[in-house]
């Protein structure tokens, strides 16, 4: 009988944190009443709907993927680049690449996406000299990108 009364306490907490998380983000009333009418049921529906947004579960699932499969990602840009060759998709790749310590390959990346308008991106001369940094070559990346800048 114990056992049962603490599911009650359980159903009522549920719902309580359910209804002061709608509360908080000024979900649609109708929530509270599915919540007040249906405990567990409308709290399940509640959860799974409004707090666990698919970007986290992406989040989540992307984490673990790139944990099991480390090279999943790149493959997946690496089809993405060929399918469109562009600055976006060769940057994208070569920080995947950096990531996982590959950084001969995202140099050469690195350098083919630095030409003509992009020559000066931020984002690829920063991430050109980390490369370069992992790979001890880092004073002439910084000296000739610093005489084109002036």
């Amino acid at each position: 009988m114990y056992f049962i009364e603490n599911y009650y306490y359980i159903s009522l907490i549920l719902q309580a944190i359910c209804v002061w998380h709608c509360l908080r983000k000024r979900n649609e009333q109708k929530w509270i009443w599915l919540i007040v009418f249906l405990p567990v049921i409308g709290c399940i529906i509640y959860f799974f709907s409004e707090i666990v947004t698919d970007k986290e579960v992406q989040r989540v699932g992307g984490g673990l993927g790139q944990t099991f499969n480390p090279g999943g990602r790149i493959r997946k840009l690496e089809a993405q680049l060929k399918f469109a060759d562009t600055f976006e998709n060769r940057i994208l790749l070569a920080d995947a690449l950096l990531a996982t310590d590959q950084t001969g390959r995202a140099i050469e990346l690195y350098e083919q996406s630095l030409k003509g308008v992009f020559a000066e991106n931020e984002h690829g001369v920063m991430q050109l000299m980390v490369a370069y940094a992992k790979t001890a070559h880092a004073v002439p990346i910084s000296s000739d990108r610093y005489k084109r800048i002036r």
